[in-house]
């Protein structure tokens, strides 16, 4: 190895020498030539140490002959996490705890729930495979208190074509059991959900069984909900065969505590004609009777707000000779502040003496 001294004249910093050993060995392999070329200190000329270090760009400051070059390092340091496959985001089947068991474990309380984390942990085949361990148990499971929220969320989830054997599986056990499951506290809500998340051609041949039983499922207390269901869900033929059974009892219907909310439903979700033809029919005698009820006060304000001209000049009559109980009453009080022409009649009007004066 030859050592040389060469001139190294760097003017305004004192303390550095004036000549810098510099070792001169040819042929040096690539490595250690780029460890030497590292040692050798970069030097601005007439600068500070601060403002060398300011000047110097940010690459230059990276070391060089890592192994890794800046650019890589780079995408390495700002490239997104890789997006998992479906493998990844959903659970194995083939590991889940409840492979082969699902309707056993649904029909218990813990178990329906590790069922209900499976499907949302897994992803649309795996929800199927599910499913089909509920085949020859649907009626039962919906019927069950814990296994009917296995079925809900299956429903929820799966694609509704997926759903098909579910509901074909339901029909085949006969009209008399989609009536029975409708009016159970747990079936009506699986019946809910088919309603809600499932095409209405799929939905038709049980929607045709529910119509069929319409005004009893209407005064029902939990049928009722698979109605309002239905007057929500269904199709515009359908929401009128409803209108046209409602419209014959509608009085009667109004009185009634769980149909008095399937009439305030026709009244949003049905057509304009069907809607201002309900409301007509609506009006009457017990109207008023009808407003002051927790139950019934909302059908009250829907008649209300469907009328117009006459027939809603005709609506306010029928409630004006009870206003005064109205206005004392929780719900009545409701109905009249959405109407400003009986709302402006009680202004000022305090809840004692309106007791007074009813």
């Amino acid at each position: 190895m030859q050592v040389t001294q060469m001139p190294a004249f760097v003017p305004g910093l004192p303390g550095v020498p004036s000549m810098m050993p510099v070792v001169l060995q040819p042929a040096l392999p690539m490595p250690a030539m780029l460890s030497a070329v590292c040692a050798i200190p970069v030097v601005m000329v007439g600068l500070p140490v601060q403002q060398m270090e300011s000047q110097i760009p940010p690459r230059e400051l990276s070391p060089v002959g890592c192994g890794v070059s800046d650019d890589v390092a780079a995408a390495t340091a700002f490239s997104e996490p890789a997006s998992d496959d479906s493998s990844s985001t959903t659970s194995d089947f083939s590991e889940s705890p409840v492979l082969g068991k699902v309707w056993q474990l649904s029909q218990r309380q813990k178990g329906c729930r590790k069922v209900q984390e499976a499907v949302d942990q897994a992803c649309n085949e795996l929800r199927k495979q599910i499913a089909q361990e509920l085949s020859g148990h649907v009626v039962a499971a919906a019927l069950s208190p814990n296994a009917n929220h296995v079925l809900q969320r299956l429903v929820a989830t799966l694609r509704p074509q997926d759903c098909q054997p579910l509901i074909d599986e339901l029909l085949q056990a006969g009209a008399a059991t989609v009536l029975e499951v409708a009016r159970h506290q747990y079936g009506c809500r699986v019946i809910q959900r088919l309603l809600e998340h499932c095409q209405q051609e799929q939905m038709e041949a049980v929607a045709n069984i529910l119509m069929s039983d319409a005004l009893p499922l209407a005064r029902h207390a939990y049928g009722s909900f698979v109605m309002q269901q239905l007057l929500r869900y269904g199709s515009p033929a359908q929401q009128h065969n409803l209108c046209q059974s409602f419209k014959a009892s509608i009085q009667e219907l109004l009185s009634h505590q769980a149909a008095s909310p399937v009439i305030a439903k026709a009244l949003v979700h049905s057509s304009p004609e069907d809607r201002v033809s309900l409301a007509r029919a609506a009006v009457g005698r017990h109207l008023a009777d009808v407003a002051i009820t927790r139950y019934g006060h909302e059908a009250v304000q829907r008649v209300l707000q469907v009328l117009v001209g006459e027939d809603f000049n005709a609506a306010c009559a029928a409630l004006r000779p009870r206003l005064a109980a109205l206005w004392a009453a929780r719900y009545g009080r409701l109905v009249v502040k959405s109407v400003p022409e009986l709302h402006r009649l009680c202004a000022g009007m305090t809840r004692s003496e309106a007791l007074a004066s009813a």
